[in-house]
């Protein structure tokens, strides 16, 4: 799925997971701007920052996802 664009592990899971309009459902989910929701989801090589890191996982398994920092940062 997407636009062929690269994707890290999180992003991934992302468009698996939400499908279409993903990255706007972990905005709202996590509480994190565009800016860092396309950051994290992208293939750049960047990882977010410790706070960040904690805000996604926070969002995500309060959200039902049992999801944990090693499934998508090692």
């Amino acid at each position: 799925m997407g636009l062929g664009k690269p994707r890290s592990p999180l992003g991934e899971w992302v468009d698996e997971t939400f499908g279409r309009g993903g990255q706007a459902k972990l905005m709202e989910i996590c509480g994190i701007d565009k800016n860092t929701a396309t950051a994290v989801c992208s293939a750049s090589g960047r990882k977010p920052n410790q706070s960040t890191k904690g805000r996604i996982i926070q969002g995500l398994q309060q959200a039902g996802y049992r999801k944990y920092e090693d499934d998508f940062w090692k």
